[in-house]
């Protein structure tokens, strides 16, 4: 989403200012980003493959944080433990955006919660 200067599950990190949500921590969505919005297990399954220093931004399950020209709110996407999709609104719109979901309940991961 170029236009809110937000960025979702990038292969690489971006030159320049970068803002990333990181919808789980699979290694087809995880880069050495500079700023990340997660989970708290993302964050968490996140160090312990990428170490290093990172501004993390982590939103509780159901928490709304603003973000200058957008708002975003984390719901579990129950595809592994931590994974997360993102509501993201901004100028009256609202995206609903998940990197993978899981509908049917599992063992370890939270129960799938699409918003609206």
């Amino acid at each position: 989403m170029p236009q809110l200067d937000l960025w979702l599950d990038p292969h690489w990190p971006r030159t320049g200012p970068e803002r990333v949500f990181v919808s789980h921590a699979h290694s087809d969505h995880v880069a050495a980003h500079r700023e990340v919005i997660l989970s708290a297990p993302t964050s968490r399954l996140m160090q312990a493959r990428l170490p290093g220093k990172r501004l993390e931004h982590v939103l509780p399950f159901g928490e709304t944080r603003s973000f200058g020209n957008f708002d975003i709110r984390l719901v579990p996407a129950g595809h592994i433990f931590g994974s997360a999709m993102a509501c993201i609104s901004a100028g009256g719109e609202t995206l609903l955006y998940s990197g993978d979901f899981k509908l049917r309940p599992g063992l370890s991961a939270e129960c799938c919660e699409p918003c609206a």
